[in-house]
This record gives structure tokens, sequence and C-alpha cells, in this order.
């Protein structure tokens, strides 16, 4: 009998109990058999017991299609004149009931089971019906993960690591570290300072092992970092683990995220690769490559790492790997033009410099005047906001035409002296009020023609000549620019929603 079937599958499982729900529910072996992932809750709501229902259905199944593959056509029809033997030996009842064309009950359920899905591979559920994950099993599968890839960083040898690292990661331990840990400990009048590590040496420690992290997972867990951490200081003794990784709200409870050089390096790493994915790898020009590898001999990963800062970008470098932003650093000058003239006719004061505005506004703005429009803007932008107040150091200031003028205009005497006075002036901004601050370059000596690394437009100033120059790895500026903004905020020189920036 079937349900005699079911009792044993039942009870080979562990879920005889069910038997007297199934007996309720009227159900046979064949409807067992036919149940999915969401039809398992009828029988029982615990996931422990639908996970052995789930195993006693998919193995059924796995016999009836091995009865299936090794019988053949002859075994096939033997089975139906007998009754519809299943693989496992049981009998739909007698040979005759099972040979009629309607059969009995049992003989109908006993001959149906070898009717089933016969796929080992095909999932519970029907077909149309989205099959649907179990939460538990996925969970479980997660967890060991886990367990495996910490156990994998427990053993790991940071030493071994650092000397396979030919690109610096093998000289620090060559420098003789040790030694001087050593001779540290072994110092018994104290004159010896503790060896430490040089920042150099710090951060490249951090980029060897979240490579291995990363080369490990692609999502690493939180709880990976302590262990990083005690990897690094049981190796360089005189080290703090504060250095590398700061557990959340550990200092304090407004702090949410880790901090450290092991999270810093995590997110930029991963930040860095996502850009990367989207260009191949650098190789001779050819038809198939990016176009940005055709026309520059640079290096691409360090353009992409570098080129927030505009210091290694060019404009054609620009208009081919920012392409959905190339049109702006062209157009962007007539709106800033525009916007400036606009505002100016409002707010400028002195009558002279209104008289200016007023004479600059049926200039046309055709790419010949550019640079005449660029000398006379020069002198308006430093009389837009005096007489406004801003706030500093949690202070109200008045502007004035020389604190505006400082707070956008930077002057170098010559073209190579660029980079370097940008690089002072974002250093100066982290460590005072902040960006947010439009920055427009005055070159007063004449610039060679070699391909620079920042874009140089040329303008027709009075004497002294001067030239003026846009940063050109901002799509949003026009010819202004944030000079190493981390946050925005109003600054003498800048109107909110004005000259081109938000």
């Amino acid at each position: 009998m079937s349900n005699d079937e079911l009792a044993l599958l039942l009870k080979d499982y562990g879920l005889e109990h069910l038997e007297k729900k199934c007996r309720d529910l009227k159900f046979s072996l064949r409807a067992v058999l036919s149940l999915d992932e969401g039809d398992l809750g009828l029988l029982t709501e615990f996931p422990g017991e639908k996970i052995l229902l789930r195993s006693l259905i998919r193995d059924k199944r796995k016999n009836a299609t091995g009865c299936a593959e090794s019988g053949g056509s002859s075994s096939a029809s033997a089975s139906s004149s007998n009754g519809g033997t299943t693989c496992g030996g049981s009998s739909g009842g007698s040979g005759s009931s099972g040979s009629s064309g309607s059969g009995g009950g049992s003989g109908g359920s006993g001959g149906s089971s070898s009717s089933g899905p016969t796929d080992s591979t095909t999932p519970l559920s029907r077909p149309g019906k989205r099959l649907r994950a179990d939460p538990p099993a996925a969970a479980a599968a997660s967890k060991l993960q886990k367990f495996d890839e910490a156990a994998k960083l427990r053993e790991l040898s940071l030493a071994d690591l650092l000397n396979e690292d030919e690109c610096g990661g093998k000289h620090i331990l060559e420098e003789g570290y040790k030694a001087s840990v050593q001779a540290y400990h072994d110092d018994v009048d104290d004159d010896l300072d503790a060896p430490i590590l040089s920042e150099s040496q710090r951060d490249k420690i951090t980029e060897v092992v979240v490579r291995f992290l990363l080369k490990l997972t692609q999502n690493p867990d939180h709880k990976f970092f302590p262990i990083l951490t005690q990897k690094i200081v049981q190796l360089f003794p005189c080290e703090s683990e504060d250095t590398y990784y700061v557990a959340p709200r550990s200092q304090n409870p407004n702090q949410i995220h880790p901090k450290g050089k092991i999270p810093n390096r995590l997110r930029n790493e991963k930040h860095r690769r996502n850009l990367l994915k989207r260009f191949n790898p650098l190789s001779e020009p050819s038809s198939s490559s990016p176009a940005c590898q055709q026309h520059t001999s640079g290096n691409l990963e360090k353009l992409l790492r570098t080129g927030k800062c505009s210091l290694l970008m060019i404009l054609e470098d620009f208009k081919l790997l920012r392409e959905e932003a190339a049109s702006k650093l062209l157009e962007n000058w007539n709106v800033f033009v525009r916007k400036l003239f606009a505002i100016a006719s409002r707010d400028v004061k002195d009558k002279s410099i209104k008289q200016l505005v007023a004479e600059a506004k049926v200039i046309p703005q055709t790419s010949v005047n550019q640079n005449k429009l660029a000398s006379i803007i020069l002198e308006i932008l430093p009389h837009i906001r005096p007489n406004h107040f801003f706030m500093e150091k949690n202070q109200q200031v008045k502007a004035t035409v020389d604190i505006v003028k400082n707070s956008y205009l930077l002057t170098v005497e010559k073209d190579t002296d660029i980079v370097q006075a940008l690089k002072a002036r974002r250093e100066a901004l982290s460590t005072g009020s902040g960006g947010g601050q439009p920055l427009i370059v005055l070159v007063k000596t004449e610039v060679s023609g070699k391909r620079a690394a920042l874009n140089l437009a040329r303008c027709a100033f009075p004497k002294p000549r001067c030239k003026i120059t846009r940063v050109s790895g901002f799509p949003s500026a026009g010819l202004t620019d944030r000079a190493g903004a981390t946050r925005r905020q109003t600054c003498p020189g800048s109107r909110p929603g004005s000259f081109g920036y938000k």
C-alpha cells in the first residue's frame, strides 16, 4: 500500500510523527512527492524538518531516475504489465489491479510513484513558479565560508607575505628591523629609542595585507581586521594597533565606521578596482582598445587614481576618460560669463566696474572675444562680494576686494610652478577653513609649447602680460575650480549657485 510505503519513508528520515498529519490531510505518497518549496509548510513549520522533507523528495526522485535509465524501454514495458513496480521494489497493489487502465486506489498510487519528475536536477517548484532559496541553508553556507576565510587568515605568515613582495615589501624586513627591536629590548640603560616604521613602510605593509585579503574574498568581513592587525603587531612589536584598525564606536558613539589604515586602504582599493573595470589592461593602441589608451602614453591606472587632483590630467585625456562630462569643459565658459554678468549687474556697487559690466555685456561671446572677456572678468570678480559677509572660524567677516581676490586668484611666476602652488594651496585649505573656493591661476611668463600637465588658455591682459589657466579635472566648473575641496561651504569670492559651480 502507498500509505505504508509513505510511513516507511517518513520513518527512515526521522519524520514518523508526520504520518498522522499526512493521513488527516489526505496526503498520499504521490501528493508528498508533488510538493514544492512553498508547500512544505503544509506539513511542518520547522526549518529543520522542511530540509529533511526536501531531502526525502529529492532522493525518491533520484531513485526513480536511476530505475528509468537502467531499465530502458524493455523494463518500462515489463513495469507496465506488473502493476507499476517502483525502483525501490515496492508494488502498487496486486498485478491485476495494477495492470488495469484505471487501477484501484492503492495500485494507482503505487504505479504513479515512478511517473513523477525523473530529473534529479529538477527544482522543487511547479513550472512557471519562481524557486525560492532556503534562507537557513544560505545563511549556513555563508557562515561556513567566513569561518574558512578566518582560519586562513589566522594561518597567514605575514613575514612570508612580505618576502614574496618584490615592490618594497621584502626590504622592510631586510633593513634590520628585528635586530633593532632586539637591541631595544636588551638595552638596560634605556638609551635607545623604540624602532618605529616610517609612514611609507606602514603604507606598504597595509597594501600587501589588503591585496591578500581581496585575493581571499571580494567581500571581507569587518571581523578580519583585528586578525590582520594582530599579525602586524606580532611581526612589528613596536607598532600600535590603533594605527591599522580602530573598531566602530570604540572612540566615541558617533564613530559608526571602522578607522585605521586597513579599512581605509580596503575602501580605496575596492573603489579603484571598480573604476578600472571599465577599461582593458594597457596594451599597444589598436582599434579595439579604449579611446583613452590610443591617445595617451601615461599610466591609465595612475591617471584614474590621481585624476581627481587634476595634476596629471590634461584636457584631451579628460575628454576621453570622462566622456559623459567632456562637453561641459567648453560649454560652461559661456554659462559662467552669463551668470557672472547677471550677478554683477545686481551686486556691484563701484561705478567704474558697473560701467565695465555694461560694456562687456555687448561683446559677442565668440572664440575670438574669449581672451578679452577673460581679462574683463578678472577685473569684475573681486568687486562682486565686497560689503557682503561670510563665516570664517565661526565669526562673521566683511569681505573686501583684497580678501575676495586672494580667495580665488592664484598667481605664479612661470608655468612650471603651477603644480607646486596647487599642492601648497590644497594643504593650506585642508588645514584651514576647508574647500569650496573657485580657483583661477595666473601665469606671468610665457608657457612652453610642450604638452603640459594642465590646460592653459592664453588671454590678452594689459601689462604685465598674464595668462589664465583652467584646472581641467572638474567638469562642473568652467574656468573655476574647487581646490582641494573635501566639503562645500560658502567662502569669500564665491556665491552659492554662481560661477558655474554649486
